[in-house]
C-alpha cells in the first residue's frame, strides 16, 4: 500500500493482481484499521492442452460511498475474471470517484463494509490467485 498527498485528501493504492484496482480514496482523518483486499490460491491442477480463449468478465459496480468530509465519494468493482488464452482483455475503470459536499461537524465512526464476493480464479490451471475487496 502506498499513501500519497493529492490536495486535501489522501489518495491510498492498493495492490492486485496485475495491479487491477485503481486507488481509493480516503479521508485523511480516517480511524479505519482493518483488511482492504484478501488474496488466495486457486486452480492448483497442472495445465492439459491449450483451451478456449477466455473473455475478462468485470463486475457491477458497487454503491458510492457517503461523501468524505474531503468532498469525494467513490465506489469500486472488481475483476470477477481475468482474460486468458487470447480472450478479450479487461477494459475501463475499476473505482471512480466524484465531488459531493458534506457536513463535517461531528465525528462519523469507521465502519468496514461486508467482503465482496470472490473473484474469478487467474488461472485455470497450474497455479492462480483470487481476490475480493
Amino acid at each position: 500500500r502506498a499513501l500519497a498527498a493529492l490536495g486535501a485528501v489522501a489518495v491510498e493504492e492498493v495492490a492486485a493482481p496485475d495491479d487491477d484496482l485503481a486507488p481509493f480514496l480516503t479521508s485523511p482523518d480516517s480511524d479505519c484499521h482493518g483488511e482492504m483486499q484478501e488474496l488466495q490460491e486457486c486452480a492448483l491442477k497442472p495445465c492439459k492442452a491449450p483451451e478456449d480463449p477466455v473473455d475478462c468478465i468485470i463486475g457491477d459496480w458497487g454503491d458510492w460511498s457517503a461523501c468524505s468530509c474531503g468532498g469525494v465519494q467513490e465506489r469500486s468493482r472488481v475483476v470477477k475474471r481475468h482474460s486468458a488464452n487470447g480472450g478479450k482483455p479487461c477494459e475501463g475503470m475499476l473505482a471512480e470517484s466524484t465531488n459531493c459536499t458534506a457536513a463535517c461537524n461531528k465525528p462519523v465512526d469507521c465502519r468496514l463494509s461486508e467482503w465482496r464476493d470472490w473473484s474469478e480464479c487467474s488461472a485455470t490451471c497450474a497455479g492462480g490467485q483470487r481476490y475480493r475487496t
